[in-house]
């Protein structure tokens, strides 16, 4: 067990853990507590009034204290009289703290927005961070009730894929993702953007856009190092909306499938099976009669005279046949014209 006088209390680790505790939702006092006692019990369990010596506080305080810690599982009671502590495992304590913390978000985000009067129609919001903005990216899709269209770097696709899939599983739902890279979907009409636009300089940066039925509209750039400035803007019932989904149709439009087209398959031509007939014997001809040697010569034929083959005449086309009648009137037209010359 560690000294009293030896106890650290003004350092600046032991102040940067009083500020992670006081994050969690416990009071400078109870932190102190904590802390002191993770520092002090690390092989015995240990009383009130020496924690209170350590830290040299009132012991009926540091009681308070360490009942209240007990309430916040932060500290274990191992034995009843007299009655001794153990703080609990800083992991062990941290998570359920988490825990705890998360169920009185939702707890207070339904309560509160009971409250909350309706939002300015056409008026743009800012998104602070990325989760703000993949959280409003889920509620826009969750409202869809026609159509939706997305275009957004490959993680934050994947980050919304489980909320596409179900939006477009419903039959009356149309969901169009403009996407850097091939992804592959069963209800999602995905396209890539073509590489030969201006999209391509997107890639080396994480962003969505989405439109919903042409009335809500979110555009951000998902980074959390930008400092106070908003990574992102949303807006509902804005005109915006329209002219952002046309311009990513178009763009949806102008990219190519994820899949490579499938080529038919060749038709096998099955060749029909001919029968064959059995193949006929050759009849057995007659010989013929072998005529008689004659020993007289045989004078040979004379050959007769082959006729001149007459002359064909040439077919002549009709554009030849107009221009011979055309040369014949010219030929016609100055003999005539000399003859009237001559006779004056």
């Amino acid at each position: 067990m560690m000294n009293p006088d030896q106890g650290p209390r003004y350092s600046p680790e032991r102040d940067k853990a009083i500020q992670v505790l006081r994050g969690l939702g416990l009071t400078e006092t109870e932190s102190e507590t904590y802390f002191t006692a993770l520092q002090t019990c690390s092989d015995e369990p240990l009383s009130s009034y020496k924690l209170a010596q350590i830290m040299g506080r009132d012991p009926a305080n540091v009681a308070k204290t360490l009942g209240a810690l007990v309430r916040l599982q932060a500290m274990t009671v191992v034995q009843d009289k007299p009655r001794l502590y153990l703080p609990t495992d800083p992991a062990t304590f941290t998570e359920r703290v988490l825990r705890r913390l998360q169920h009185h978000g939702r707890e207070a985000v339904e309560l509160l927005q009971t409250f909350q009067s309706p939002q300015p129609e056409g008026v743009t919001l800012s998104l602070a961070s990325s989760n703000q903005v993949l959280d409003k990216a889920r509620e826009l899709l969750t409202g869809c009730q026609q159509h939706a269209t997305i275009f957004g770097s490959k993680e934050s696709l994947r980050e919304l894929g489980a909320e596409l899939e179900e939006l477009g599983e419903q039959s009356d739902r149309t969901v169009r993702v403009l996407s850097p890279v091939p992804m592959i979907s069963d209800n999602v009409d995905i396209t890539v953007f073509s590489p030969v636009s201006d999209l391509a300089t997107l890639t080396a940066q994480e962003f969505l856009q989405v439109v919903v039925d042409d009335r809500a509209w979110l555009s951000a750039v998902l980074d959390d190092e930008g400092g106070q400035a908003p990574c992102g803007w949303w807006g509902d019932h804005s005109p915006i909306a329209s002219v952002l989904g046309g311009t990513l149709t178009l763009a949806w439009q102008a990219g190519h499938s994820p899949l490579p087209a499938a080529e038919p398959e060749p038709e096998v031509e099955v060749e029909a099976e001919v029968e064959l007939e059995p193949e006929s014997e050759p009849e057995e001809s007659a010989p013929e009669p072998v005529s008689e040697l004659v020993s007289e010569p045989v004078p040979e034929p004379v050959p007769e005279p082959t006729p001149e083959p007459e002359p064909v005449a040439e077919e002549v086309t009709e554009e030849e046949m107009d221009f011979e009648e055309g040369i014949t009137f010219l030929m016609r037209h100055e003999d005539r014209k000399a003859k009237e010359e001559g006779e004056r």
